[in-house]
């Protein structure tokens, strides 16, 4: 007998064999095939065998589910949630009963998640399929589904303000404007904030139809009515946008809405500029400046002299290169070309990118993709005449590769400002300059065009990111367990700003969150106040309070390596170490530190909107969007944890 027919005896529940007048009370048998023959028990789902026991036990059946199938079996109630049937060993999902509403549902469902049209259900390929699955479905029209995204839009949005009402923390929020194919004009708002297991929650609230002029203050005013219309204004903590002039004004304006409230909000300690945005625009400064330049040394240097007069092309190294690859990829000829170019010299092929403005990387993409094709597309060019004037010299050449190395942002922590130092500065660095002319490593300084190049990223640098003195900046550096106050120190920042730094965030955690001061502690007295015990031992013990902060701030950091879970998993474990602290960490660290969350959010417009539905009503885009977004509310949080674990990038 096998080890699997092997009586286990044991006592278990006792009930009659299945050929007993007495009725089946365990669950396990719901699980069990019966084969009276053999007098044997088989596991639907593995097909095991065990020998019925004399007394009816199932105490063996019982045992091989929590053993063999443990993600199976409900401890609650002792049974399979989810299977009702086996195909030989494969389990077989419980089939739902077929209903006409929810055929409607999920068809509703599918048209919204794959931004398909209304008119889907009423294509007859559509009901073919559905038929071939159950003969008996009937098909809602087109004006049934959208009627049911506006229901369901409506009803999600009351269980969403729900929620954000019952949320105890602070809320950060994050603001674009958007204009669709057809000439509409939305503001996007999305809500960030971290619940009670420490996860990162992002939720769309809404899209705000904007109409007239997007000033700030009518940016402003739409936001606030939108906060109203939730009831969560006393909540707001922060708020990222990107560095358009009207988000100055709109910054402005919503501190004066917020102040006459009583609330407190200020644009240097509440505003986040949107770090993406400013690296875009610090690198497209960078790269004009050298087209700038390349566009002067070419009226002076003769750099090819094999090239005719009719042939120079006096635009800058990142255009040319530009032009000659939209060249190449617009030509199946010449991609063909380019292709037997990488044949001939035994390179492996890898297709040729072009950049777009609104994407620095993509420029980075370009060039390291240009680098690394440099023999085959010299040749595709040498061989089409009407490619040659795009044909880039060794200098031009030389110039792409230290603008590649200047585009990468190391460690990816964004550390803008001394990355851009190390060309302007006088000082020893780490990368030895290279000669403009000979290219070769040299103890000079970078040279003069690399220069004036870092210079004007500089002053861009500058304009949109005059200073990182707010509080949302110094908070979620600080609470973040990698970086503390130590980051600071290892930046080179200044002792007077770091003790101000410092003075700023105390005074923040005594007034508004530490126990028995500020607004917040009273709403919280609940949760926070020693009971009579704790008092009458501390004082047997004539010890003082230990201040949360100061205890925080004095440990030393955590080595990332040993932090897989991020800053929100040290929180997480350590919450009832600092109960207070905590709360100030949570809120700080919700703040966005960039706009790609509602970017991602417009991604999904020109799917929505192609060009057979551009005909489609403003509440009915911002419906289907929302909606989508709700639904997926699930892959939101996953996004969220990984956001919530790189924001702050690695300790120094």
């Amino acid at each position: 007998m096998s080890e699997s027919e092997t009586e286990i005896q044991e006592s278990g529940d006792e009930i009659s064999s299945p050929k007993s007048s007495r009725k089946k009370r365990s669950l396990a048998y719901q699980h069990f095939d019966y084969e009276e023959e053999s007098g044997n028990y088989h596991c639907k789902i593995c097909r095991s065998k065990y020998h019925k026991k004399s007394d009816g036990s199932t105490s063996a059946l019982v045992k091989h589910l929590r053993a063999t199938h443990p993600s199976l079996f409900n401890a609650k109630n002792a049974t399979l949630d989810g299977f009702v049937k086996t195909e030989g060993s494969k389990q077989v999902d419980k089939i739902e009963p077929f209903t006409a509403a929810g055929l409607r549902k999920r068809i509703m469902e599918v048209t919204v998640l794959e931004n398909l049209p209304f008119r889907l259900a009423e294509k007859p390929s559509f009901q073919s399929l559905i038929k071939y699955c159950n003969s008996q479905a009937t098909f809602p029209c087109a004006n049934t589904i959208k009627s049911d995204v506006e229901k369901l839009y409506l009803e999600k949005k009351i269980e969403l303000k729900g929620e954000l009402m019952a949320i105890d923390s602070k809320i950060s929020f994050i603001i674009d404007a958007w204009t669709s194919a057809n000439q509409k004009s939305y503001l996007g708002v999305i809500a960030q904030w971290i619940d009670t297991k420490w996860d990162l929650q992002i939720r769309v609230l809404d899209l705000l139809e904007l109409e007239g002029s997007h000033t700030g203050e009518r940016l402003a005013v739409s936001f606030m009515d939108l906060l109203d219309e939730y009831e969560i204004s006393s909540k707001i903590l922060g708020v990222t946008a990107d560095n358009a002039g009207n988000m100055n004004t709109f910054a402005e304006a919503l501190e004066r809405k917020l102040k006459r409230r009583g609330i407190q909000f200020t644009q240097e300690n509440n505003r986040i500029r949107c770090l993406a945005h400013i690296v875009n625009l610090i690198c497209q400064a960078a790269i004009d400046k050298l087209e700038k330049i390349a566009c002067e040394q070419a009226m002076e240097v003769d750099s090819d002299p094999d090239l005719e007069d009719a042939d120079r092309f006096s635009e800058g190294v990142i255009t040319k290169l530009r032009h000659g690859v939209v060249k190449i990829r617009s030509s199946p000829q010449r991609l063909e070309a380019f292709r037997r170019q990488c044949e001939v010299m035994n390179i492996k092929h890898l297709e040729l990118i072009r950049d777009i403005k609104t994407r620095w990387n993509s420029t980075y993409d370009m060039i390291t993709r240009a680098l690394k094709m440099k023999q085959p597309y010299s040749a595709t060019l040498q061989n089409h005449a009407a490619l040659t004037k795009y044909r880039l010299s060794d200098l031009d050449w030389s110039i792409i590769e230290q603008m590649q190395r200047f585009l990468e942002v190391r460690n990816a922590d964004f550390r803008q400002k001394e990355h851009l130092e190390q060309y302007i500065s006088d000082e020893e660095i780490g990368l030895e300059g290279i000669d403009s002319q000979t290219s070769e490593p040299s103890d000079q300084d970078y040279p003069s065009w690399l220069q004036e190049v870092a210079i004007k990223a500089m002053e861009k640098l500058v304009q949109y990111y005059p200073t990182s003195h707010g509080l949302a900046y110094i908070a979620g550096t600080v609470f973040d367990p990698r970086l503390k106050f130590e980051w600071y120190e290892a930046s080179k920042f200044g002792i007077d700003a770091i003790s101000g730094y410092r003075k700023r965030l105390t005074e923040k955690w005594a007034t508004s969150y530490k126990k028995g001061e500020g607004t917040r502690d009273k709403d919280q007295t609940a949760d926070v106040r020693e009971n009579i015990f704790e008092k009458q031992l501390r004082k047997m013990r004539r010890l003082e309070p230990v201040d949360e902060f100061d205890k925080y701030c004095s440990e030393k950091t955590v080595d990332s390596s040993l932090l897989s879970c991020g800053a929100l998993g040290w929180w997480k474990v350590h919450a009832e170490e600092f109960p207070q602290l905590s709360a100030m960490a949570k809120d700080f660290l919700a703040v966005a530190g960039s706009g790609v969350p509602v970017e991602s959010l417009f991604s999904n417009g020109p799917d929505i909107l192609s060009h057979r539905r551009l005909n489609m009503k403003v509440d009915t885009v911002k419906q289907c969007i929302c909606f989508k977004s709700w639904l997926k509310c699930v892959e939101a949080q996953s996004l969220g944890t990984v956001v919530a674990e790189k924001m702050c990038g690695d300790r120094i």
